[in-house]
């Protein structure tokens, strides 16, 4: 009777409490190392404290008997004892070195890092310029890059033009210049501009300026020129600061008064 006893308690432990016990110890020696590396934004003590109450629990039922018909076996009290001291030495450890994320950030200087780009990414920030544009809800095209820099976002485009967008779109006789429309009505232009500038974009480049279909004489030779037509005296300065060229505009303005005087062909459709 007592050999059916102790193989039909084997069993049990066998089924059931050994594998409830493995499950808790690897658990813990996973969570105590992972939740301390989420400590920036995951609450150890609260969840450390949770924990020892649910062994206190355990051990009130096993102290009262209940539930009567199935009391709780002593190895998963002893492993819930251990697994709560597990948890709360880390919990302790992991506090005194709150400030410099938990124990295993201030020992490994790359999970340090790991935790700032975590951090980053919750608070929508990220090293990649086009991730950082998602998080701020903006797809990653060319009209959504154009309608920053028109309506003179500079740290948008900034984020554009480092994630590798051209500042140019030319498509069969179409073609679209986004420094040529902040110079000509861009709002907060100077700004826009210093950020193409650091951005990489060569604002003294004549491919800059769309032609349109006029002639040589009517296509202004930079951005400068286009400034100054437009009567944009802050952005001229601001492009003169950032290296374009302002000496060409005078001779061209000459060329091109000459040429809008001389008489121009007209055809009559028949």
């Amino acid at each position: 009777m007592k050999t059916q006893s102790y193989v039909i308690k084997g069993k049990w432990v066998t089924d059931h409490l050994a594998p409830i016990n493995a499950i808790m110890f690897v658990s813990t020696g996973i969570m105590v190392p992972v939740m301390d590396i989420m400590r920036p934004q995951f609450p150890f003590t609260e969840v450390a404290v949770c924990i020892f109450g649910a062994m206190l629990l355990l051990l009130v039922m096993k102290a009262l008997k209940v539930p009567e018909r199935l009391q709780i076996p002593n190895g998963l009290i002893l492993m819930a004892l251990f697994c709560s001291a597990v948890f709360g030495a880390g919990a302790f450890a992991s506090y005194k070195y709150e400030h410099e994320g938990g124990v295993l950030a201030s020992k490994v200087k790359g999970i340090a890092e790991l935790q700032k780009t975590m951090l980053d990414i919750k608070n929508g920030k990220s090293d990649n310029p086009r991730v950082e544009l998602a998080n701020m809800g903006i797809q990653w095209d060319f009209l959504q890059f154009h309608k920053a820099a028109e309506r003179g976002d500079a740290k948008v485009v900034s984020l554009f033009l480092a994630g590798g967008m051209p500042v140019t779109e030319h498509e069969g006789q179409y073609f679209q210049s986004i420094p040529y429309t902040v110079v000509a009505n861009g709002v907060n232009a100077p700004a826009v501009l210093e950020a193409m500038a650091q951005g990489g974009v060569k604002l003294g480049d004549a491919g800059l300026v769309p032609s349109g279909g006029q002639a040589k004489e009517q296509v202004a030779p930079n951005l400068y020129t286009v400034a100054k037509e437009k009567n944009r005296g802050a952005v001229a300065q601001k492009l003169s600061e950032l290296g374009v060229d302002g000496s060409r505009y005078q001779s061209w303005k000459t060329a091109k008064d000459e040429y809008d005087k001389k008489p121009k062909a007209v055809f009559f459709g028949i």
